[in-house]
């Protein structure tokens, strides 16, 4: 990025409180604090004496912290807010914002139903395949994706590629000796602002609904069972599998390669390790680790330090 940028002028339009402390109010991109650029922006999650001694060798120009070191440096100034890193990251969204999509684009490569509903200002990448479904307004459908029939998504949704929204679950039963699987006739619903990155598997409800609920992020290569119910504001990492029928609160943080065993019930606020089987119920704002996974204790604020867990709530 070559254009300088006004630091203060940013914090102001994003209505940020904040104090400045130095002489510099210009920067010409943003860097991270251990590859830093010369006269970009940066910021300091936490003072300490590894995050000093960088700073003294640092060629970055404003640095965002929650407080000031003891370092003097006329060259860098220093921006001091209650949490660097979401003010941080604000600004490189406000800076690298995308032009919104002022009407429907579908790739000449996609077939779409002529029976699907597709909603305003909608996106469809290379070569997906739409099936009869419902898309929101402000969705974006990454290439090689397939929605199938039935399928509901609503406004602001972010599918990335790859991804398979709507295909039959792995709902079979025994009989005559031999494995058949059950007919799906349910359907899919993707609420508000829920973002899916690729290769995430969503299955088709065998009967009712399989449900992601509003604000929901969803990392790559993950797999949602049929009929699971997944509430609000989850953060779910990569290589993670919701089996069917479980019933997922809201605002849990669940670490990589966590495994959910069937129809078991988790509440909210929750926070569960990386690899964890969790094959247990658990209640509300409860640390599970391990396999199979095992309580730890409650979401407290010490107990968060403990294991190092990032409050994002």
């Amino acid at each position: 990025m070559n254009k300088m940028l006004n630091i203060s002028t940013l914090l102001t339009k994003l209505n940020v409180d904040y104090k400045l402390v130095g002489k510099y109010s210009k920067f010409n991109g943003f860097s991270s604090f251990f590859e830093q650029t010369g006269k970009s922006c940066t910021f300091i999650k936490e003072i300490n004496p590894y995050t000093i001694e960088v700073l003294s060798k640092s060629v970055a120009r404003i640095f965002i912290v929650n407080e000031l070191p003891l370092i003097e440096d006329d060259c860098k100034t220093f921006i001091v807010v209650k949490d660097p890193r979401r003010v941080f990251f604000t600004l490189v969204r406000a800076v690298n914002k995308q032009a919104p999509i002022k009407e429907t684009f579908i790739h000449p490569t996609s077939i779409v139903s002529p029976n699907a509903k597709i909603g305003q200002n909608v996106y469809i990448a290379e070569y997906c395949i739409i099936g009869e479904c419902e898309i929101g307004n402000s969705t974006n459908i990454g290439s090689y994706s397939k929605i199938h029939d039935g399928v509901l998504i609503g406004n602001c949704v972010d599918i990335h590629d790859h991804c398979n929204i709507g295909g039959i679950g792995l709902g079979h039963v025994w009989e005559d000796n031999k494995y058949v699987n059950q007919t799906h006739i349910g359907t899919v619903l993707i609420e508000d602002f829920v973002e899916l990155l690729s290769y995430t598997n969503v299955g088709k409800a065998t009967l009712g609904t399989t449900r992601i609920g509003k604000g929901t992020k969803i990392d790559f290569r993950c797999s949602i069972g049929h009929n699971a119910n997944i509430g609000e504001h989850n953060l779910i990492m990569a290589n993670s599998i919701i089996s069917g029928s479980v019933n997922l609160g809201s605002k849990n943080i669940v670490g990589a390669g966590t495994i959910f065993r069937e129809t078991i019930k988790v509440g909210s606020e929750n926070f569960f390790g990386m690899h964890s089987s969790v094959i247990k119920n658990t209640n509300d704002k409860e640390i599970w680790y391990g396999s199979p996974a095992k309580f730890q204790g409650k979401r407290t604020k010490i107990m968060e330090l403990i294991f190092g867990i990032r409050n994002n709530f």
